[in-house]
């Protein structure tokens, strides 16, 4: 479980609970939760094209109807991806259709967990933008 985490950039080394994880690159794209109607199972993922995707997910699976549960467009989203499915590998489900092997049967509090450590994962991402813009302005003016 994940309550509680503590995320912290040193270089490209996160801290989570006390797992240190090197990163791969910085990618900026979409991490996303995407819930089955049928049955109470989550998908984590990523995309450039929430939209595309999620309509690609649930065209793929008849019977079902699938939605974004959640979404956050951050930096470092294959590894953060990566690192909630190993952290979740004994949670894993199989679902059919596109991506059918990243499904998650989480409970309430994992699910929360993922979801507010994503929402860290977007700030931090934020506050990136924000200082490469700001450092830019400063360079412009010089």
């Amino acid at each position: 479980m994940m309550v509680g985490s503590i995320l912290l950039y040193l270089g490209f080394w996160v801290i989570l609970d006390g797992t240190i994880e090197k990163w791969g690159a910085m990618d900026f794209r979409y991490v996303y939760l995407i819930r089955t109607s049928r049955r109470k199972i989550i998908k984590i993922g990523i995309t450039n094209d929430i939209g595309k995707r999620a309509k690609n997910i649930d065209r793929s699976i008849k019977g079902s109807r699938e939605r974004v549960a959640f979404c956050v467009q951050t930096f470092f989203a294959r590894s953060i991806e990566s690192m909630f499915h190993r952290r979740y590998k004994s949670k894993r489900t199989k679902w059919k259709g596109s991506g059918k092997t990243e499904w998650f049967k989480l409970g309430f509090l994992e699910r929360a967990s993922v979801i507010s450590l994503l929402l860290v994962c977007w700030l931090l991402s934020e506050s990136i933008i924000h200082l490469v813009t700001i450092i830019i302005l400063i360079l412009c003016l010089k």
